[in-house]
């Protein structure tokens, strides 16, 4: 007996010491969240108070969601062609589910359903590549593809306007140098290329194509200068592929095909690597990496997402071919009516009296506005009114405008938000109303070489970017 109330009094002890350890490890958590910058998330919470950010949808009707209780229009979507949301879609995706059930549970190392295996020879007749993998997001390829491009000892070349995604995995390559250089500058990436030539492994890191100001990275140019210092090219064509495709006319400014900037600009394949997100133009959260034969095949051998990371679902899976195979029966007709779109939203400011910048026709547009809080101003109003708008930020160093959220110091860095809807159809029209964000830009003023406005500063000089999808 008594050496059974002695166990009891250990298990007791033991009991109370864990929850004394769970109590001090959760106030450990809190104090590195404390000593970490809370400029993102003094923002954020203002802009969630405001009904912009970090919503949560309670239900979903087209291009209605339910927020909070309330029905309001969703233009927080980024798919550019409407592709995922036919009946089509939905059917395939059940039929999916009920022959191979939500997912294989296996790494690609081990196994590939027959789904994967005819997206991706989809995406690579698509893009005019030799072979195509899938990727569950761009994060997953950025990393695994980086990685090997640069080995252990080499230079990441990066544009400064390059996708956030693109930047941090190349951060993240254990032994590789990241050196940037100014956006969509030949001359400067040559400079640094010839600089560093004596590197054996160099990569030019772009994007296909600009959300900011719609314009493409001089991708033909950038691949002569890559075969000039034995340099490869890694294109993350997230807004490209699916809007962009060759022959590009003007009654076609987007091209034909949707095969993405680089058959938009005509770029000869084999020293590129062709990334992108379905997730815009498809609608789909998948992502996929392109290029040689043999350069694939050694990718999908040595990538940590084939052996350490689930495949992606089912339904993802064929919701992706669904989407594709749409877009080679209606996808040019979608484009053409998208760029009718663009047109008629720049008509649209045009009789408001509010003139863009830029003659793109890429869905981004930008306005210019005396502040960064009136764009949030608007924003506000808009949700108020039933129109949810997104709201992006951007921080700024040393004069280089970066999408994501480093911890800087406050002297060299302040946020900016973005946003807004200002003009779509009448209802009776019958068309699909016009999405917008407007993206604030605030270029930072300059005091002894550092920015003098204060992060999170909200009242600073700004114009925005009107984005319409």
């Amino acid at each position: 007996m008594r050496r059974l109330t002695l166990c009891v009094e250990s298990l007791d002890a033991v009991e109370r010491l864990r929850d004394r350890l769970r109590v001090e490890l959760v106030n450990t958590l809190d104090q590195v969240a404390e000593r970490r910058s809370q400029a993102t998330v003094q923002i954020l919470a203002q802009l969630e108070r405001a009904g912009l950010a970090q919503q949560a949808v309670e239900a979903v009707a087209g291009p209605r969601v339910k927020i909070a209780g309330r029905w309001v229009l969703n233009f927080a979507a980024t798919n550019y062609l409407g592709l995922d949301a036919g009946p089509s879609v939905g059917r395939a995706m059940a039929r999916a589910v009920a022959t191979y059930g939500i997912s294989l549970a296996t790494p690609r190392l081990l196994a590939t359903d027959p789904l994967t295996t005819q997206l991706e020879a989809m995406i690579a007749r698509l893009v005019r590549q030799d072979v195509a993998l899938v990727f569950p997001s761009t994060t997953h390829a950025a990393r695994d593809l980086l990685a090997l491009l640069s080995g252990s000892a080499g230079i990441i070349f990066v544009d400064t306007w390059a996708y956030p995604i693109s930047r941090e995995a190349a951060r993240s390559v254990a032994g590789s140098r990241v050196w940037e250089f100014a956006h969509n500058d030949c001359a400067a990436l040559a400079r640094a290329l010839r600089v560093n030539e004596k590197t054996r492994d160099k990569v030019i890191v772009c994007d296909g194509i600009y959300a900011a100001d719609g314009q493409p990275a001089p991708l033909r140019e950038m691949a002569a200068i890559a075969d000039l210092f034995g340099a490869v090219v890694y294109v993350d064509d997230a807004h490209g592929i699916g809007l962009l495709g060759e022959h590009p006319t003007k009654l076609m400014p987007y091209g034909v095909g949707g095969g993405g900037t680089p058959a938009h600009l005509r770029v000869p394949a084999g020293n590129f690597a062709h990334v992108g997100s379905l997730s815009k133009a498809f609608g789909v959260p998948l992502a996929f990496v392109a290029g040689p034969a043999a350069f694939i095949a050694h990718l999908r051998s040595t990538a940590p997402s084939f052996v350490h990371t689930s495949p992606a679902p089912i339904p993802s899976l064929a919701a992706a071919l669904t989407a594709l195979r749409l877009n080679g029966v209606v996808g040019d007709t979608l484009r053409r009516r998208l760029v009718d779109r663009v047109r008629q939203f720049r008509a649209g400011l045009a009789q408001l009296g509010v003139s863009t910048d830029e003659g793109s026709l890429f869905p981004v547009q930008m306005v210019k506005f005396p502040t960064a809080a009136t764009a949030v101003g608007v924003a506000n109003r808009l949700r108020r009114a039933g129109v949810w708008t997104v709201v992006q930020l951007w921080f700024w160093r040393r004069n280089h405008a970066l999408l994501g959220t480093p911890d800087l110091p406050a002297s060299l860095a302040r946020i900016l938000p973005v946003e807004v809807h200002l003009f779509r159809p009448a209802p009776e029209s019958g068309k699909r109303p016009i999405w917008a964000w407007i993206r604030s830009k605030g270029e930072p003023r300059r005091a002894g070489g550092e920015c003098a406005t204060r992060r999170g500063d909200l009242s600073a000089e700004s114009h925005c970017w009107i984005k319409r999808t």
